[in-house]
C-alpha cells in the first residue's frame, strides 16, 4: 500500500526545507505541485517521477509537466 505526504513549500526557498522534506522529495514517485513550488524543489524530484501540475497563476494557460 502507498502513503501520502504533504509537505509545504514553506518560505519559498529551497534553503528552508527540511531534511525529511529532501528525503521525501528524493523518494518520490508522484508529486503534485502548483505555481507556488520553486523549481530548486522539483529539480530535487528523482528520474521518473510523475510531476504533476495543478495550478496556474492570473491569466496565465496551465501546463502539465509529465
Amino acid at each position: 500500500m502507498g502513503q501520502v505526504f504533504l509537505l509545504g513549500a514553506g518560505l519559498g526557498s529551497i534553503d528552508f526545507l527540511t531534511m525529511r522534506g529532501r528525503d521525501l522529495l528524493a523518494r518520490a514517485d508522484v508529486v503534485i505541485y502548483d505555481s507556488l513550488g520553486s523549481q530548486g524543489l522539483l529539480d530535487l524530484l528523482p528520474d521518473g517521477c510523475l510531476r504533476i501540475f495543478v495550478g496556474k497563476r492570473g491569466g496565465k494557460k496551465v501546463r502539465f509537466n509529465r
